[in-house]
């Protein structure tokens, strides 16, 4: 599975097929974007386990990110979101902004079967080394 941790413009999503062919060693690996946000801090908690904050813009604040939002529907802290090989719950909101995020994988993070990866300023994936976990 190829993960991409963030999106360095709202409509990168988009391309991720695109995107997904710069990178594309693994013909049968999945592809999913961790984040519609620009500017991350990333701590590991677990072996399968990250946290991710975004103090700038939030998290679903991308065109298409907010697509996913309604006012009937505000996200709340413990809203989660299945993706398959990976869950998302939200740990913070901060007046309507969701700020940070936790990111459950069905595997250690380590295992050979993940690829990650940022998008780039210019949209060319440039690997990501996951952290260790945090004291």
């Amino acid at each position: 599975v190829v993960f991409f941790l963030d999106s360095k413009f709202d409509l990168q999503v988009l391309f991720a097929q695109r995107i997904f062919r710069d990178v594309n060693q693994w013909p049968d690996a999945g592809l999913r974007f961790l984040s519609d946000s620009e500017a991350l801090t990333v701590r590991r908690t677990a072996p399968n386990k990250l946290e991710l904050t975004d103090q700038a813009r939030g998290f679903f604040a991308s065109f298409i990110g907010d697509m996913a939002v309604t006012r009937a529907h505000p996200k709340k802290v413990g809203d989660v979101f299945d993706a398959g090989e990976v869950t998302g719950r939200i740990l913070n909101v901060e007046d309507g902004v969701v700020r940070v995020v936790e990111l459950t994988f069905r595997r250690d993070i380590d295992d050979p079967a993940y690829h990650f990866f940022t998008c780039g300023v210019f949209g060319k994936p440039e690997p990501w080394k996951v952290p260790p976990v945090a004291d």
